[in-house]
C-alpha cells in the first residue's frame, strides 16, 4: 500500500512540475516585433470596444404543459369512551391546489450567466427589467411582436432583448418490465432452471429501462430593440428519462422539463459569443525566437483570465453596389493564442507559436470555453 502511495506523490509532483513549467517568462521575450496591419476605414467602427446593453424576457410557453390542479387526501382515526361505551372515528379529508411551474423566468439566470461569459455585455438588472416588464404587462407572456420590443427599449435603453418560447413538453411513460415480469412467472412453471434464469435476467435487465421519457423543444431569440428585427432565432431540443417503474409527479416532470431546457441552452453559447463577443485588438508583438507574446487592449476589468482563447480575425470591406455604401465583414482565421499571467487592469498577453496573421492593431475576438 505505501508503495502505491508513494507512487502516486511522484505521479502529483510530476505533474505539478509539468504544469509550472508551461508558464510563460516574459522576461525571456526581448525581441519586438513590428509588423503593422492597415485597418480599412470601414472596419474602424468595430475598434470600439464599449459592452452592448442587452436584456432577458421571461420565457413564453406555448406548451401545453402549464399550471396543474393538485388533490391531496388524508385520514384520521380517533378512538374513546363515551356514554355509549367504546367508541371509533375515522375521518376523511381532503385538499385542492394549483401547482405553477413557473418555467417564463425559470431559464433567465443561465441566459444571463452566457450572456455575462461572452464578456461584451451590460446586462439590464432584473429590478429595472421587472419595473419595464410591469409597465408592458410581459411578465409570463414575454415579447410578443416587434412593437413591444421597441417600446421595451424606448423604456430601459437596451440595444438587444434575449427572449424565447417553450414550443413543446412531451412524456411518455415507458414500462418495459411489465411485459418481462408476465414472461418471469409464466416460467416458473416450467421446472427448467435455466429457463427461470433467463427469465430473471430480461426482467432485471428490462426494468433498468422502466422510466418516463421528457422532450422538450425550446426557440430562443435575439432582438433588435431599434428596429424590432430578429437577428437570431433557433429551436433547441433535449431529452431526458426519469428513472422508475412508478408514473413520475406532476413536480417530478417540472424538474426534468427545467433540467432539459438548462441542458440545451448552453449549445447556444457559441451563438452569443458572435453576436456580444467584446473585441479588442493587438497592441504590441515579442518574441523569443521561436514563440510570441502579443498584447492586447484587455485585462481584468473586461473579464479576462488565464488560459482564455482568442482567435484573430479577418477584415475586409467591401462596397454595396445598391445602397452604395462601404460595408466591414469579418470572418475568423485558424490563428488562436492563449491569455498567459500576465494580465493587469486594462491589457493582456497572450502567447502562439505561430506568426500567421500576427500583427499590431489586428482585431481579435474571445473565444468561449
Amino acid at each position: 500500500m505505501k508503495f502505491f502511495y508513494s507512487i502516486g506523490l511522484v505521479i502529483l509532483s510530476l505533474s505539478l512540475v509539468s504544469c509550472g513549467s508551461k508558464d510563460v517568462d516574459i522576461g525571456k521575450y526581448d525581441k519586438k516585433v513590428t509588423r503593422t496591419y492597415k485597418i480599412p476605414k470601414a472596419c474602424k467602427k468595430l475598434y470600439k470596444n464599449s459592452k452592448i446593453k442587452v436584456g432577458v424576457v421571461n420565457f413564453t410557453n406555448n406548451s401545453t404543459f402549464g399550471r396543474a390542479n393538485t388533490r391531496t387526501s388524508s385520514s384520521d382515526y380517533k378512538a374513546g369512551i363515551g356514554f355509549i361505551g367504546i367508541y371509533s372515528k375515522t375521518g376523511r379529508h381532503s385538499r385542492t391546489g394549483v401547482v405553477e411551474p413557473k418555467l417564463a423566468n425559470a431559464f433567465v439566470p443561465k441566459i444571463e450567466q452566457m450572456l455575462l461569459n461572452t464578456g461584451g455585455v451590460e446586462l439590464y438588472t432584473r429590478a429595472d427589467m421587472g419595473k419595464v416588464n410591469a409597465e408592458l404587462k410581459l411578465q409570463d407572456s414575454g415579447l410578443l411582436d416587434s412593437d413591444s420590443v421597441v417600446e421595451f427599449g424606448k423604456l430601459s435603453g437596451v440595444r438587444y432583448i434575449v427572449t424565447g418560447s417553450i414550443d413543446y413538453v412531451k412524456h411518455k411513460f415507458q414500462n418495459y418490465s411489465q411485459y418481462s415480469g408476465s414472461a418471469l412467472n409464466a416460467s416458473a412453471y416450467s421446472g427448467d432452471r435455466d429457463v427461470v434464469a433467463a427469465a430473471a435476467v430480461i426482467h432485471l435487465v428490462s426494468s433498468l429501462f422502466d422510466g418516463t421519457d421528457v422532450d422538450v423543444g425550446t426557440t430562443v431569440k435575439i432582438i433588435d430593440v431599434k428596429t424590432g428585427k430578429i437577428m437570431f432565432s433557433k429551436q433547441v431540443k433535449e431529452s431526458v428519462a426519469i428513472k422508475s417503474n412508478q408514473r413520475p409527479t406532476y413536480s417530478e416532470l417540472v424538474g426534468a422539463v427545467k433540467y432539459s431546457i438548462d441542458k440545451a441552452l448552453p449549445s447556444l453559447a457559441n451563438k452569443f459569443q458572435k453576436y456580444f463577443s467584446l473585441n479588442g485588438y493587438i497592441t504590441n508583438i515579442k518574441t523569443n525566437g521561436q514563440n510570441y507574446l502579443a498584447k492586447i487592449n484587455l485585462g481584468e476589468k473586461d473579464g479576462i483570465k488565464k488560459a482564455d482563447k482568442f482567435t484573430i480575425l479577418s477584415l475586409e470591406s467591401h462596397k454595396d453596389p445598391i445602397s452604395g455604401k462601404t460595408k466591414c465583414t469579418t470572418s475568423r482565421t485558424s490563428s488562436r493564442l492563449t491569455a498567459t499571467k500576465y494580465i493587469n487592469d486594462s491589457s493582456s498577453w497572450l502567447k502562439t507559436d505561430k506568426i500567421n496573421n500576427l500583427k499590431i492593431y489586428k482585431l481579435i475576438k474571445k473565444e468561449f470555453k
